[in-house]
């Protein structure tokens, strides 16, 4: 049953509404990646947000298995650039490859802010208890 008359409930207007159209602070709330089954064990926690200074391996795509550092996250269009995740183009010049969130995989946390380090631990309390 339809709650709301005025919006569309069809998945294309959906998917529209809350994927593509999303604000920014929705966006970056939704770039997330799942970490690896021996990160989780050191963190105690499944997903984490992507950073700058992550280090992540790529686990879809053409780039699969390359391990590195993240350089740049792109929000407005929901990319992730690696370093060592390049490739040429015809003049000679060499680009990063934009590559999704979800297709990587969380090696190292960047726990240099402090505010990411309190909301890890965070997290972890509130599945320990």
């Amino acid at each position: 049953m339809k709650l709301n008359k005025k919006i569309s409930s069809q998945p294309r207007k959906v998917r529209k509404r809350l994927i593509y159209n999303a604000p920014l602070h929705v966006k970056r709330k939704q770039m997330v990646a799942p970490l690896t089954k021996e990160a989780r064990e050191k963190y105690g926690i499944k997903r984490a947000q992507v950073k700058v200074g992550d280090k992540v391996v790529v686990i879809k795509g053409k780039y699969r298995g390359h391990i590195g550092k993240i350089e740049k996250v792109d929000i407005k269009k929901m990319r992730v650039y690696i370093e060592g995740v390049t490739r040429k183009k015809t003049d000679k010049s060499t680009v990063h490859v934009p590559i999704k969130p979800w297709n990587l995989r969380i090696l190292e946390l960047d726990l240099s802010d402090e505010k990411r380090k309190k909301a890890i631990e965070r997290k972890t309390s509130a599945i320990t208890e």
